[in-house]
């Protein structure tokens, strides 16, 4: 049938599709409005410049107005004007709209390109660059690994799996923190330790603000329900990982090594492995066959001459008991396979640990080892390593940034707090006697003092305790909770056997911290439920409900 006015749309619908056949549509139809507005803004040009007033443009005058003719006219010309620049703003969006439908199958090409380059660019780095393509596993057995056998095996034989767990209460000082940070105090108390049992706490919240701790909420929740939701995909993907190494272990007609040279696991058969030992041990020039084992007589022997070397100061106690051999038995002897070679052949490695005279052999190591350094060089990391261990560790009374909790030796009352300075301050101002909260006085404050005592590696920590802004005031009463309980109750505190629950070096997140253990272990000797107000956490952290089986 041939192609006419009436059936053009039906046949090119046909022929090139209903893409095509849409957008010959449109065309016609912008070009149709097109030409309209070029013939209405030549008309009014026209109009405009023989100075002639369109009938639409016109408006009715009463006569009472007839005086302004003038102001009329230059009216009548004005919105000419207006008229004409409209129409010339219809004429470039038409302009714009038939260009746009003829690039239209230009960008469809455009489009389709980028989209194929994207596609082969994400299939590109669907593999990590940064990983190696070559495979860590070496299997020269007869047995196939499986899938989650080679995803158990890839990470190597030192491989540890973490534990992925979710910290509850540093997420939610993290929240409480940033929301204060955000708004300023909550409350007109810094520390409610410093109020009064009788004094009300005026919060500073509006609805705006608890609205905004509301979103905060919801968000934070949905937060800690993806990270469960991890942790437990992690979890299970590691009970699973150690279940298939578990049946690898036990498999015995397979051998799971580490290869010569380098990082990687191989695995060889058994057997293979053993006739590859055997002719290794077997080379008479290299090992020999004993129809006895020597080693109880080889370490009776060394006991004796590490004695008469002790009679004889050879050797000091010290020395004597760390080179004294106890239980020994025979060097043991592996073979580490060589991939790099034809036949992977083996490459036997001693192993001492455990024989008579293996703790001899450390103690002269350790003898001969300034002898094997260059005095040209050092081994600053070493050097660094055995300057920390002279550092004396910090004890427990000298920490601070810390939540600590007190226990009555009579009853079973409890006390929480924290504290930004050294513990044992607090503890002196909470009533702890002078002899237990001592603190070991500083040596050798000057510099020269310091450098002539380098040798020693003494290293303090504490200051004096009798410096003028630590004295304590005996005329000064001590009236916090513990020593209330202390005056009322007549009981005795554990000033020694206290605990430290949490710590936190960032002031807010460490009354946070003390806020949740309050609420988790509900101490009797705390004025408050809580050290500052939660808004975002009010309830403190959540604890979970664990069940019994009942086994019938």
């Amino acid at each position: 049938m041939p192609m006419n006015h009436i059936n053009y749309s039906q046949f090119i619908w046909q022929h090139y599709g209903p893409l095509i056949s849409k957008n010959v549509w449109y065309w016609g139809k912008s070009l149709i409005k097109l030409n309209k507005i070029k013939h209405d803004l030549s008309f009014l040009k026209t109009c405009k410049k023989e100075k002639l007033i369109p009938k639409f443009v016109r408006f009715h005058v009463t006569p009472t107005h007839a005086i302004y003719k003038k102001a009329i006219r230059q009216c009548y010309q004005q919105i000419l004007t207006d008229e004409i620049k409209y129409k010339k703003r219809q004429l470039t969006k038409e302009y714009h709209i038939s260009n746009n439908l003829h690039n239209s199958k230009k960008w469809n090409v455009t489009h389709n390109r980028k989209l194929e380059s994207l596609r082969t660019e994400y299939n590109r780095t669907q593999e990590d660059p940064h990983i190696s393509s070559i495979d860590p596993i070496k299997n020269y057995s007869k047995r196939k690994l499986t899938t989650k056998e080679h995803s158990a095996l890839v990470n190597g034989l030192d491989y540890v799996y973490h534990n992925p767990s979710f910290n509850e209460k540093d997420f939610i000082s993290n929240v409480e923190t940033f929301f204060v940070t955000l708004l300023g105090r909550c409350t007109d108390k810094y520390d409610w330790e410093e109020k009064e049992l009788d004094e009300n706490i005026t919060y500073n919240l509006t609805p705006e603000q608890l609205q905004y701790a509301a979103k905060l909420r919801s968000i934070s929740d949905r937060f800690k329900r993806n990270a469960a939701k991890e942790c437990n995909l992690k979890t299970k993907i590691h009970k699973e990982s150690k279940l298939v190494l578990r049946e690898l272990a036990q498999d015995k007609s397979i051998y799971i090594t580490r290869p010569d040279k380098g990082k990687g696991i191989v695995i060889l058969d058994h057997d293979e492995y053993v006739n590859k030992m055997l002719e290794i041990l077997n080379d008479p020039l290299t090992f020999k066959t004993l129809d006895h084992d020597p080693t109880i007589k080889k370490e009776n022997k060394l006991r004796g001459t590490l004695l008469k070397m002790k009679k004889r100061g050879f050797l000091s106690e010290a020395e004597y008991k760390q080179a004294f051999p106890v239980g020994s038995h025979c060097a043991r002897i592996y073979g580490l396979p060589k991939i790099h070679k034809s036949g992977i052949p083996l490459r036997p490695v001693m192993s001492t640990i455990g024989s008579y005279n293996y703790r001899l052999a450390k103690l002269l190591a350790n003898k001969l080892q300034p002898l094997r350094k260059s005095k040209a060089t050092r081994q600053f990391s070493k050097e660094i390593n055995k300057l920390a261990k002279k550092v004396k560790p910090t004890t427990q009374n000298l920490q601070s940034h810390v939540v600590y909790q007190l226990s009555c030796n009579t009853c079973s009352a409890k006390y929480i707090g924290k504290t930004v300075r050294q513990a044992c301050r607090r503890l002196k101002e909470h009533g702890a006697p002078t002899n237990i909260t001592t603190i070991e006085p500083s040596q050798n404050l000057r510099r020269s003092a310091r450098i002539a005592e380098n040798k020693k590696f003494q290293i303090y920590y504490g200051e004096s305790d009798t410096s003028d802004y630590e004295e304590v005031n005996p005329e000064k009463t001590i009236t916090s909770a513990i020593q209330r309980h202390i005056t009322s109750t007549n009981h005795k505190m554990d000033w020694i056997n206290w605990s430290i629950l949490d710590r936190d070096n960032h002031p807010y997140r460490l009354l946070v911290k003390e806020s949740l253990a309050i609420t988790e272990n509900s101490p009797s000797l705390n004025r408050t439920t809580r050290s500052i107000p939660l808004v975002v956490y009010p309830e403190g952290s959540t604890k979970r409900t664990t069940y019994n089986k009942i086994v019938s």
